[in-house]
């Protein structure tokens, strides 16, 4: 399994795995698969290059050689000095269990540390997925204090922030 960075080319392997994500889990995400769905290859080129976003982003991919099993998107908005959001947080059903969703996390952790100014990284989760919470702590995330937040606007499921601190990067 090779753990990767995405590359411009992948944007429509990426599109069938985010797709696949949103339809097999649709209370994990922010967003919708009647919303993703209507994505062009510029929108998919954002998960890639950050064209667009406000911000640096780094998407990568549990790769296996025929397909993308897994997913971690790390975004580190130029309006919020010092922090990266994980999102897009996703292993194929089959997959899971296998330590991809540790080695996606730690890809973005390694991003993420070096990065000029970063000194944490946040992820919301929802509340009821105590299987991603307790991966979410083991790869050294905590609670907040932080009420929980709704999904999405309109959503009746609550999600729960996390944090964990990195040390900062280089300089400049």
């Amino acid at each position: 399994m090779l753990i990767r960075r995405t590359q411009p080319d992948d944007w429509r392997a990426l599109r069938e795995l985010r797709l696949a994500a949103l339809e097999e889990s649709p209370d994990a995400f922010g967003s919708t698969l009647e919303r993703e769905r209507e994505g062009d290859e510029a929108h998919w080129g954002g998960w890639i290059t950050g064209e667009g976003w406000g911000g640096d982003v780094a998407t990568f991919v549990a790769d296996d050689g025929s397909r993308f099993v897994g997913m971690a998107t790390g975004f580190d908005p130029e309006d919020e000095p010092g922090v990266v959001h994980l999102f897009g947080m996703w292993v194929r059903p089959e997959r899971r269990r296998e330590g991809i969703g540790r080695e996606l996390v730690n890809a973005i952790v390694g991003w993420a540390t070096g990065r000029a100014g970063v000194d944490h990284i946040v992820l919301r989760v929802t509340v009821s997925n105590d299987a991603a919470m307790r991966m979410y702590a083991s790869c050294g995330f905590v609670p907040t204090t932080d009420p929980p937040e709704p999904l999405r606007e309109g959503s009746a499921v609550s999600t729960q922030t996390m944090r964990r601190e990195v040390v900062a990067g280089p300089s400049g």
